[in-house]
């Protein structure tokens, strides 16, 4: 009996130290997106680049937007300074109200619900600039993305590989 439950713990710690070994292990590139220029809003250096990391640098040529968090700093300021449209201010409130689990639930699935908006300041929409074409790229924000992982920003598009990010787009 006493050798069963040592094998059982012994197997337990394995898979649980195997886990936090791999957790955050993922091999892949940093990439900035600086932010455009948004009429009476001052950013400092640091606050005019989202940063997004990839695993797939390949498909930074199909790039055709941006989704950074509800969470997201740039959010925060804009909204701080009134530089944010009310609908974008609404949306933020009703998904930072929802937990992460809620908000990530069934995130692979055909099925799941994923929302998103343009980031919109006096109606116009903030964009970035996209750092291969120079070409100006949509911010959105989603509550698929989450604040307090990685980056809190993903880049996606119609032709990138990530199914989820087609939904937004």
């Amino acid at each position: 009996m006493h050798c069963v439950a040592y094998s059982k713990l012994k197997a337990k710690f394995a898979q649980q130290t195997s886990q936090e070994q791999w957790i955050g292990k993922s091999k892949g590139a940093s990439l900035k997106f600086t932010i455009n220029d948004v009429e009476g809003l001052s950013l400092a250096d640091d606050e005019k680049l989202l940063e997004v990391f990839t695993t797939r640098a390949d498909t930074l040529f199909g790039v055709t937007f941006v989704t950074i968090a509800p969470e997201h700093p740039l959010l925060s300021k804009l909204a701080d300074e009134g530089k944010l449209d009310e609908d974008t201010l609404k949306y933020v409130e009703v998904s930072t109200a929802k937990g992460d689990l809620e908000r990530t639930k069934d995130q692979g699935s055909s099925s799941s619900t994923k929302t998103g908006l343009p980031v919109t300041s006096d109606g116009i929409p903030l964009t970035v600039t996209h750092p291969l074409t120079g070409g100006e790229v949509p911010i959105y924000v989603g509550d698929y993305v989450l604040g307090g992982y990685g980056t809190g920003c993903v880049m996606g598009g119609k032709r990138v590989h990530l199914r989820f990010c087609c939904i937004v787009a």
